[in-house]
């Protein structure tokens, strides 16, 4: 379990950084001032480096989103587990595509995992041709992670192939009818076990503003974030969903358990401290809806950045020592990852540090220089919402919203108590359930 205590990596949480500007303000710490300023500019660099990569190399990290080559690779066996808690309303969808594959069917299953169900999920999976593992077992930290352990235990018990593959995908997700073709392509490229973090992308992005923000965000991480860093051959991020494992794998992380509200940041920190390779598959797509009213929205990204908070604090500190011993770049960049403010929030401090040095400092030229980076971020978002296909009409709304996200991105660090965090997500599962 995770300890209330307080940890060096509180100090560059959002209220961390709120309470070290506010010192170096009151009692005139120059030296602190700066040392926040560093820590910003490097945040920024962070951000803006990858973006760069894409701008110059668009068209080859476009080009990696079609089908790959080659038709006659052997067939590995793939099992589509998906995580299900009360899933009626939105499961058919993802069976029907999962069962539909091109891809031929004594080589793969789907089944369903209805956690804890008080409704029709399992029956609506199975009569839409999947499997069902029902677990009624209540979990300390009950969740996807939980939900996973499970059936981990259930599916060693059977005899599976040795060239077995775990495709985890959520249930609110549909995928398209080549994921698995594609995803057996790109496994016959390694002569090891690798895992593999397949292409997301939002499907209702024209439903809303909300939608709109959260598809350009996802195109980000997608193109972006994964795209530039598949070209410089660097380790792929997991994104919880569209996950594939080698049997063994996935035996041996699922039985770990989780601690984290996080489940994919924290298996991606374990598998690159086991030097286990994560590879962007970005020809095989899936889809998934979003929330599209600003109050789902804000109750997400609150549970989001907690999540990253309590998992960067667990992990991010060994992840980056252990990676400057060993000298691997993908987990140095890890740990770094997990570091990274919520744009939203860098760029209310950004704007904080141009008003403070402004007014308290006398420097106009790094203030003017600070207001110019907070503005930079419109830009990055737009370069999302180019690569969304999105109404133009949502343009100037979206951005309305940037406040809206900063005060709830700054509101989940107010509370960082693990106790109370679990209460909370947990407290808000019974109410949607």
């Amino acid at each position: 379990m995770l300890k209330n205590k307080f940890s060096i990596f509180q100090l560059f949480s959002p209220m961390g950084i709120a309470l070290l500007l506010v010192v170096s303000l009151v009692f005139n710490i120059g030296p602190l001032f700066i040392g926040i300023e560093v820590f910003l500019l490097l945040s920024y660099l962070y951000r803006y480096v990858p973006a760069v990569i894409y701008m110059v190399r668009a068209r080859s990290i476009k080009n990696k989103l079609r089908p790959l080559p080659g038709t006659t690779v052997p067939h590995k066996d793939f099992i589509v587990l998906v995580p299900a808690h009360n899933e009626a309303d939105s499961i058919a969808p993802l069976v029907k595509t999962a069962v539909a594959q091109d891809y031929p069917r004594e080589h793969y299953r789907v089944v369903v995992v209805a956690d804890n169900c008080t409704d029709s999920t399992a029956d609506i999976a199975r009569a839409h041709g999947a499997e069902c593992i029902e677990k009624n077992i209540k979990d300390p930290q009950p969740g996807k992670g939980a939900c996973l352990a499970y059936a981990s235990k259930m599916l060693q018990q059977e005899q599976l192939h040795s060239d077995t593959y775990f495709v985890i995908v959520d249930a609110d997700c549909e995928v398209e009818p080549d994921y698995l073709s594609e995803i057996n392509k790109r496994l016959s490229q390694y002569d090891e076990p690798s895992v593999l973090q397949t292409f997301r992308y939002v499907k209702n992005r024209n439903a809303s503003v909300v939608s709109m923000l959260d598809a350009a965000s996802e195109n980000v991480r997608q193109l972006v974030t994964l795209g530039s860093r598949d070209l410089a051959r660097m380790n792929a991020y997991l994104h919880g969903s569209g996950t594939v494992f080698e049997k063994s794998i996935f035996f041996r992380f699922a039985d770990m358990g989780n601690e984290c509200a996080a489940e994919d940041k924290e298996w991606n920190a374990w598998l690159l401290r086991d030097r286990i390779p994560i590879k962007w598959c970005p020809s095989a797509k899936l889809s998934y809806n979003v929330f599209e009213k600003n109050e789902e929205f804000q109750k997400q990204r609150v549970r989001w950045v907690r999540g990253q908070f309590i998992t960067a604090r667990k992990l991010a500190g060994e992840a980056l020592m252990q990676g400057i011993s060993r000298g691997s770049l993908s987990q140095i960049d890890y740990a770094l990852s997990l570091y990274q403010l919520p744009r939203s929030v860098l760029i209310f401090f950004t704007f904080f540090c141009a008003i403070a040095n402004y007014f308290f400092f006398s420097s106009a030229a790094w203030a003017s220089i600070w207001f110019v980076l907070s503005m930079s971020i419109v830009p990055f978002e737009l370069v999302g919402l180019r690569l969304s296909d999105i109404n133009r009409e949502f343009f100037s709304t979206g951005f309305k919203m940037i406040w809206g996200v900063t005060r709830s991105s700054l509101a989940s660090s107010v509370n960082m108590g693990t106790g109370k965090f679990w209460t909370e997500i947990r407290g808000a599962e019974k109410k949607d359930s």
